[in-house]
């Protein structure tokens, strides 16, 4: 890995670690990073790990996901673009809780922790960013353990390709593609449901015509349907 000077101006600078920092301060904190790049399946960091270093993604996707007790790989959501991984480098000794690993062709900026910390000291701003970041995900996590408490499985599977959509929707002929590549398993796993429950889901409403299901790739064709749905006006 090599250091990479970069100017604020650039794609790196759009993300959420940056936000509120002046131009000098980005142009610091990228001035201190590493770069990775990562080839479709590579893995960035394993569940169970030592936390080393702090993350950006600068390019490309990465699948996160958990192994449990008996194995079962779940997926927990989709790191892309400017993306924050890790944070909790800031925080001292931690464990990663989740795998990372690059479901498209990916570039990684990196820096030590130790690095990252002295950068969290210079700025606070950077620092508060990463603990938003955090109290982001704590808050995704909460969500989800309630909608697997409280929704059926239809809510929780709309409501997943609702976020699909808002995070990697874009225009396509027919309706809205979810950019990255989303087979059964996948959305099963992000909607905490089986695959059969996910599939019958997907064939129905495609059937409904709200849906274009191809393999391992969805057309939204009707997001107010689908929200509707989330809603409980099913």
């Amino acid at each position: 890995m090599t250091p990479l000077p970069r100017d604020p101006t650039g794609t790196a600078s759009g993300s959420p670690l940056f936000l509120g920092m002046h131009d000098e301060a980005i142009r610091e904190v990228l001035a201190a990073s590493a770069a990775r790049s990562l080839d479709l399946g590579e893995t960035l960091f394993l569940q169970g790990d030592p936390v080393e270093a702090l993350y950006l993604v600068e390019s490309g996707r990465l699948k996160l996901s958990q192994v449990t007790s008996e194995g079962e790989e779940i997926v927990l959501r989709t790191a892309r673009y400017g993306t924050i991984l890790a944070g909790v480098a800031l925080l001292g000794n931690r464990i990663l809780p989740v795998t990372a690993i690059a479901v498209e062709p990916s570039r990684v900026l990196i820096w030590s922790r130790a690095r990252a910390q002295e950068l969290a000291e210079r700025h606070p701003q950077l620092r508060a960013n990463v603990l938003a970041t955090i109290a982001d995900r704590m808050q995704e996590s909460l969500t989800r353990i309630r909608e697997l408490s409280t929704e059926s499985a239809g809510r929780r599977v709309a409501r997943t390709l609702i976020r699909l959509v808002q995070d990697h929707g874009r225009e396509s002929p027919g309706g809205v593609l979810i950019d990255q590549r989303l087979g059964r398993q996948d959305l099963a796993d992000l909607a905490g449901t089986s695959m059969f429950t996910a599939s019958r889901l997907l064939a129905m409403w495609a059937r409904e015509g709200w849906l274009e299901v191809g393999r391992q790739r969805v057309v939204v064709r009707s997001v107010p349907a689908l929200e509707r749905l989330a809603a409980g006006d099913d």
